[in-house]
């Protein structure tokens, strides 16, 4: 299972703990007992979220505000037509987004600054 961890509880930016700790120590909160967070995590690729039939719908909804219901039809096309589209969409995705991003599932778990991870990463 992938892993994620935060210094906040609401932004997952690292993929490993000792990311996390040096975060802590860049932010000077390296202290003994602070806490982390560690969550398990679905990786969430943009690419997801590029869908061609909402592309689609877009392009139909500003054709038909610019030049009315001559144009209603002008993106109903077949679903392989669709399905191309969201291929190409998500290999553009691939190549020109980048960024991590996860999807926490279950309960994030609480970590505590150890004096050990004090003495490593304090500067």
């Amino acid at each position: 299972m992938d892993k994620a961890y935060s210094i906040n509880q609401e932004d997952w930016n690292y993929t490993d703990a000792s990311e996390a700790l040096q975060a802590l120590a860049d932010d000077d909160r390296m202290v003994e007992g602070t806490v982390y967070w560690e969550s398990d995590v679905e990786v969430c690729p943009p690419e997801r979220f590029l869908r061609a039939g909402c592309v689609l719908d877009q392009a139909s909804d500003l054709i038909y505000n610019a030049v009315g219901e001559c144009a209603e039809d002008a993106f109903v096309v077949s679903e392989e037509a669709v399905f191309e589209l969201g291929e190409m969409l998500k290999a553009w995705a691939r190549k020109h987004v980048t960024g991590n991003y996860w999807i926490c599932i279950g309960e994030p778990r609480e970590l505590r600054v150890t004096s050990a991870d004090v003495a490593e990463y304090a500067p």
